[in-house]
């Protein structure tokens, strides 16, 4: 037993170790806009104690004030011994990767049993985009480890039943509110949880712990307040409601020219408001009732954007890691073609690709299917036996793939991989297993 854990954490640690390498010697450290906008608060922090995103030396945007949550940024000023060096965080990036996985397959293993060694092994290195972000300076390593540090507080909750764990779970919820937006909209659905919580283990008042992220909210978004007029939780939230839901479905239905017409038009309609607060809410509602008018067709789009979320091999990451900065700042991504030019179109961009990438996306999307088998499969065979614990994992995941919607991409995997991969692993080897089953009846 020992021996194969020894060899696990072996295995991916060499991945991890090439990526890291490869980082170190040839490439930058950052990502399209999100690296630079948490490094430049990390320096506001640092320098002026200011959770700003941009430059303070040219007149304030409100929407940076709010666009990034602070932890990250805090995590990169501390990890790099404040900013002295960038590699100390990609260090402890690459520590916190493999310490997800890991911890998730010891949680797998005490109620499933050993997985199978030679799925386990592949679908863990084909999962390259856990170690592409793991040496990228971006939020989704941290967030991805604080996710797995949540189930792990839960699982270790009902197992043991104390009230110092249930504590500490509230307190990592907290921890990834600061970290991604995302995670807000799960605070009401945390109170109903923190409930059944309190009721499998016996805890005595333990759901008024439930009420401790309600009140991180309320203080967070009461600060958005004072600083931009708003009480908004994140700026990034209306963005991508303009610039990526609703342009992303306009140019899929109508066309590139329509789609820019209206993303103009909701930008000037928003910076004709007399304050942010305004622009803010007319930015959501024009969106919205864009949406809502097509709901018809753009619930298929949200469909199908959730599926990519699966199935998706990360063109956007390799080429990230691999290409030079400048390239990536400008280039248009997969997405936009195939929303504007169809698979054709798709298909042609990619064979502008280097080959080294398409072969490494070719392999990727392959196992990637099989990944998305292997965890339809698992819940076809297990919703019945299914612990508690692994609902909630199960459920979190579903959340996070209707929550990403059309801008389904295997970036937005990363945060929920390790929980994600052990449910395709043991789905897969269930699957090979019935098979290996029938043949042998049919021979």
């Amino acid at each position: 037993m020992k021996y194969l854990q020894d060899r696990f954490l072996l295995l991916i640690s060499i991945p991890h170790l090439i990526f890291f390498g490869y980082k170190l010697i040839f490439g930058s450290y950052f990502v399209a806009v999100d690296s630079i906008e948490y490094m430049q608060m990390a320096e506001n922090i640092y320098q002026h104690f200011s959770f700003y995103i941009g430059d303070l030396s040219i007149p304030i945007n409100p929407e940076f004030y709010t666009k990034r949550p602070p932890l990250y940024s805090i995590f990169i000023l501390i990890a790099s011994l404040f900013l002295h060096s960038k590699a100390l965080v990609l260090i402890l990036q690459n520590i916190l990767s493999i310490a997800s996985i890991c911890i998730t397959k010891r949680m797998f293993e005490q109620h499933y049993g050993q997985t199978n060694k030679w799925v386990t092994y592949a679908f863990t290195l084909t999962s390259m985009s856990n170690f592409i972000y793991a040496n990228l300076l971006m939020s989704e390593i941290l967030f991805q480890f604080l996710v797995t540090l949540l189930m792990y507080c839960a699982h270790q909750l009902l197992t043991h039943h104390k009230r110092t764990t249930l504590i500490s779970y509230q307190t990592v919820f907290i921890l990834l509110l600061l970290t991604k937006p995302v995670f807000y909209l799960l605070a009401l659905p945390n109170l109903i949880l923190t409930y059944l919580f309190a009721r499998k283990t016996n805890i005595r008042f333990g759901t008024l712990t439930a009420i401790l992220p309600l009140l991180a909210i309320i203080f967070y978004v009461n600060w958005n307040h004072q600083r931009t007029g708003s009480y908004d939780y994140s700026s990034i939230q209306h963005i991508n409601l303009r610039d990526y839901n609703l342009n992303y479905f306009h140019t899929y239905k109508y066309g590139a020219e329509h789609a820019r017409e209206i993303n103009v038009a909701i930008k000037t309609q928003g910076a004709a408001q007399s304050t942010y607060a305004e622009k803010v809410q007319i930015t959501k509602q024009v969106a919205l009732d864009h949406m809502l008018k097509d709901w018809t067709s753009f619930i298929p789009f949200h469909t199908i954007g959730m599926l990519k979320f699966f199935i998706d091999p990360g063109r956007y990451d390799f080429f990230s890691f691999f290409q030079e900065q400048p390239k990536r700042m400008s280039e248009v991504g997969f997405l936009r073609h195939l929303n504007e030019g169809g698979i054709t179109g798709a298909l042609h961009f990619l064979g502008t690709q280097p080959l080294f990438i398409i072969a490494l996306l070719f392999i990727t999307l392959i196992f990637n299917s099989c990944k998305f088998f292997g965890f339809v499969w698992f819940w076809l065979y297990n919703y019945k036996t299914a612990s508690f614990t692994h609902w909630i994992m199960g459920l979190l995941i579903l959340y996070m793939a209707v929550i990403t919607g059309p801008l389904g991409a295997a970036r937005f995997v990363i945060p929920i991989l390790p929980l994600y991969l052990f449910f395709a692993i043991y789905g897969f080897s269930h699957a090979y297993q019935k098979f290996k089953r029938y043949r042998f009846r049919t021979t």
